[in-house]
């Protein structure tokens, strides 16, 4: 991965390759995006904003070339990338001013709520514009759900899980850049940071009482930037385990099965992690190893 950080900041010719090569191939792969926003973000933080934009537009028009001549289709109106190039960049300014990934943390879900705010108030029902998306994008939508998409439990969720995995590329996209700026410029550094990453109690405060007053008016709306919230302390709760791990000295074996029990039971392990990042805020379980 060393060599994958030099290439890019070799040159901004480097950048733009991979930035719009990898952003392009992401239409028929959605997680290579996450290269593309690689890119982007560790010339954000290695080169300044100046440069990140210059490397965002140039790639853009590639990436729109490439879909004009391309027989490869979209159900969006533009390409996965674009919308995680946002909140990568909003985490990545943060990130350089601060040198906090709490920060960049908290910029990425307020990105995150932007999104579900501006729905609600763009579209009005999400609920209905989903199970259209639906139907239009996945052929026999309509009969796996019996019919009745607008009720169904998955439609309702759909806003909010976009909301969340959205916050959660754009997150993993960071560690990643971080990781590999440290690895070049600041060994450990990346560690160091990762392990004091740890959200204000008053965040938690004012998301609370977000939530109270959005329920009382829109349940719906309510239920999306609770999705939000739990991916914002998700990662909380994830520093809170690797710190234990390293604190009483256990061997990192000890982390595989939480993070095979993310993959294989995540309705289960992401709340319960992000309860153990709610947890740590109120009641700092690092201060008192």
């Amino acid at each position: 991965m060393r060599a994958f950080a030099k290439f890019i900041l070799a040159g901004r010719l480097n950048a733009i390759f991979i930035a719009a090569f990898f952003g392009a191939v992401s239409v028929y792969s959605s997680p290579l995006s996450v290269f593309s926003a690689t890119a982007i973000a560790l010339v954000a933080l290695s080169k300044g904003f100046g440069e990140a934009f210059y490397v965002v537009g140039v790639s853009a028009i590639l990436i729109e070339i490439f879909l004009t001549f391309s027989p490869a289709s979209t159900s969006l109106p533009f390409p996965v990338v674009f919308a995680l190039w946002v909140p990568v960049l909003v985490g990545a300014w943060f990130l350089r001013e601060s040198a906090s990934q709490s920060s960049a943390l908290a910029a990425v879900a307020g990105v995150c709520a932007v999104f579900v705010l501006g729905m609600h108030l763009v579209i009005g029902d999400v609920v209905a514009w989903w199970a259209q998306w639906f139907q239009q994008a996945i052929p026999g939508f309509s009969d796996q759900t019996g019919g009745e998409i607008g009720p169904v439990d998955f439609v309702r969720l759909a806003n909010g899980f976009a909301a969340m995995f959205l916050g959660f590329g754009a997150m993993l996209t960071l560690f990643f850049t971080r990781w590999i700026q440290a690895a070049l410029f600041n060994p450990g550094g990346f560690s160091r940071e990762f392990m004091v990453l740890k959200l204000p109690r008053t965040l938690l405060i004012g998301i609370l009482l977000l939530l109270v007053v959005t329920g009382s008016f829109n349940q719906q709306m309510m239920s999306d930037l609770f999705m939000v919230s739990l991916m914002l302390y998700f990662f909380q709760g994830l520093c809170v385990l690797h710190a234990f791990v390293v604190h009483r000295q256990l061997s990192r074996h000890w982390l595989i099965a939480p993070y095979l029990g993310l993959f294989l039971l995540p309705q289960i392990l992401v709340p319960g992690m992000a309860l153990m990042g709610v947890a740590d805020s109120i009641v700092d379980f690092r201060s008192r190893q």
